[in-house]
């Protein structure tokens, strides 16, 4: 009875640290124990010797049960202290701080990671208020957000700049959960933030080293831009001062060719008639008569076609339209290019530098078409249109392909790029449409002098 007594003592000590379910059972076990009826010590000496062997069997038996559970409960105890130490390992050395706050911010708990953090022992830190660590600026901000979340019980969440003990800035995030109930401790996780606030930072002045060199890179494109544009002026201004250069050059060759033309014209045919009146009074019927007579004519007809390729006096006299006709005769007799003309007939007056330039491109044009087109007929069209005078020069020759104009102009070959110049100087335009073997079309324009429509030209 007594061993009996003693171990149902044993298995209640320990049931203090059994599981709840084993617990349970012990003290069942321990209660049906004590419900068998206690005998009397006088009633000791009236049981038999059987009753007495089948009791004492019958607490053997209680005895072994009770060694298996409590066997049972020594390894549940076992297995508890080891998950308790796996989880305490775990807890203690997490990668993030763990802190447990009450409502002015007391820390009631805290891992060793929390206590490394902050650069202070562990038992140090227990008791202290984390508000110690936490900057003057984020001060306010930490209250705020502490009393929010202690009021309402809901999830702490802030990002604050912490000062470990001996100084150092530590940017941390806090993270807060309650637990169930009334329960108004905070679990709290500080996670440090230091790499994340480098990074932004690095990108920040990356940023900023970008934005910097963008600013210096459109700075120097700008004045790259701003001296190309003074280039292209400069190149503008020059092209134009070579125009006009171009057709007052022009314009004193004309003078001058006008002027080789009457001193021709005027001189030499004054005395091819002197000639002619003195070799009157000889005798026609000499054959050297005759002969010279013959040679005169010759020469005259030589002075003729000088005096018309220096400068052609029916441009001056009577105009672009009559010059234009004694252009196609003298193609037909020099070339023998028939030129065919078409014309409406309509008043075109025309400045003289304008004309001059006309009549020129269109006989540059014509000899072109004589020299390579490789054909005896073009066609020549002259009409208004508007303010504007059109001369068409057209042929049915071999053709060209405009890709090649560079070329030509760079081997020394100007003649339409030439003509191109001179129309701009006057305020024209020359186009031409071309492909081998098709023939080409070279289109003139040219202002006119006054919108009223005038006779003739």
């Amino acid at each position: 009875m007594f061993a009996s007594s003693e171990s149902a003592v044993v298995v209640y000590s320990l049931g203090a640290e059994m599981p709840s379910k084993k617990k349970r059972t012990a003290k069942k076990q321990v209660t049906r124990m004590r419900s068998v009826p206690q005998a009397e010590p006088a009633d000791l000496r009236k049981l038999t010797n059987e009753k007495l062997d089948r009791l004492v069997r019958e607490m053997e038996i209680r005895q072994v049960e009770l060694q298996l559970q409590n066997e049972q409960l020594r390894r549940a105890e076992m297995e508890l202290n080891k998950v308790a130490e796996h989880y305490s390992i775990l807890y203690e050395h997490a990668p993030i701080g763990y802190v447990t706050l009450d409502q002015d911010g007391k820390i009631l708990e805290g891992n060793l990671t929390a206590a490394n953090m902050l650069g202070i022992e562990r038992q140090a830190l227990l008791g202290s208020n984390l508000s110690n660590f936490i900057t003057h600026e984020d001060s306010g901000a930490w209250y705020l957000h502490r009393r929010a979340a202690f009021s309402n019980k809901t999830k702490l969440a802030c990002e604050i700049e912490m000062r470990r003990v001996d100084g150092t800035p530590l940017p941390v995030r806090i993270e807060g959960l309650f637990g169930p109930g009334k329960d108004l401790r905070c679990r709290t996780a500080l996670i440090d933030i230091t790499h994340r606030k480098d990074a932004e930072q690095t990108i920040r002045d990356h940023a900023r080293t970008l934005e910097e060199l963008v600013v210096e890179q459109r700075a120097e494109i700008r004045l790259q831009v701003n001296a190309r544009k003074q280039t292209e002026q400069e190149l503008d201004k020059y092209k134009k001062n070579l125009k006009t250069l171009t057709a007052e050059l022009m314009l004193a060759e004309e003078r001058e060719r006008q002027r080789l033309a009457e001193d021709v014209h005027d001189g030499l045919g004054q005395a091819l008639f002197r000639a002619r009146m003195k070799l009157a009074q000889f005798s026609a019927a000499e054959p050297a008569v005759r002969e010279i007579g013959t040679i005169l004519e010759e020469i005259s007809k030589m002075m003729n076609t000088m005096t018309f390729a220096l400068s052609p006096p029916v441009l001056r006299k009577v105009g672009l339209r009559a010059a234009l006709k004694s252009l196609a005769r003298e193609m037909r007799q020099q070339y023998c290019l028939s030129v065919a003309i078409e014309d409406d007939g309509q008043g075109i007056p025309l400045e003289e530098r304008t004309a001059l330039i006309l009549f020129r491109s269109v006989r540059e044009l014509l000899i072109n078409v004589a020299k390579h087109a490789q054909t005896d007929r073009a066609n020549l069209s002259l009409q208004r249109i508007d303010d504007t005078v059109q001369i068409k020069v057209e042929d049915r020759g071999q053709g060209f392909d405009l890709v090649d104009q560079p070329s030509h102009v760079e081997s020394g070959h100007f003649g339409l790029f030439s003509i191109r110049e001179r129309m701009d100087y006057v305020g024209g335009t020359s186009t031409i449409r071309s492909s081998p073997g098709d023939g080409a079309v070279v289109t003139l324009t040219a202002p006119l002098s006054s919108a009223k429509a005038a006779g003739s030209s």
